[in-house]
């Protein structure tokens, strides 16, 4: 891997650490992808809920040019570990995969729902050995409930 950083403390503790950005349209509403890092991670050490309150933190927090974010995606780094650095990511977009966890997706592809809440999560995408998962849309009360409660923690298979 080229460029190898290693993100954080040497402690064990975690740490969300922001790792890139990038700029999108989808019909032509433009949008932001954010990529977090999350230090010291161990797989299957968090719930759904977890990531979606770190991603409604971040949210809270960050604000990119007056665009929404459409989406973000957090990435594992275990303790020791390393990714590539920003100018290589191209070149490591497989080991970029295999550290990805989760894609909270926001209602933002569209000027209406953008209007009536670009904080609300659309969906939630799951990764598990470098390669994009299942899908589930939080389009009602009694899946959202469902996600947020559950038991299952995030498995990404790395």
């Amino acid at each position: 891997m080229k460029n190898c950083i290693r993100f954080g403390t040497k402690d064990n503790k975690k740490e969300l650490i922001f790792y890139t950005t990038d700029l999108f349209e989808v019909d032509g509403n433009r949008l932001y992808g954010v990529s977090l890092i999350i230090t010291n991670y161990e797989n299957g050490s968090m719930k759904p809920y977890d990531f979606v309150t770190l991603a409604k933190s971040y949210l809270d927090t960050s604000s990119i040019n007056d665009l929404p974010i459409g989406v973000i995606t957090f990435l594992g780094q275990k303790k020791g570990d390393c990714l590539p650095g920003y100018e290589f990511i191209e070149d490591n977009q497989v080991a970029i995969n295999t550290h990805s966890i989760i894609n909270v997706y926001y209602d933002v592809y569209n000027k209406d729902s953008i209007k009536r809440n670009p904080k609300q999560i659309s969906s939630l995408q799951f990764w598990y050995k470098g390669e994009m998962g299942k899908s589930i849309k939080l389009n009602s009360v009694e899946r959202v409930d469902s996600i947020m409660h559950s038991k299952e923690f995030v498995d990404n298979g790395y």
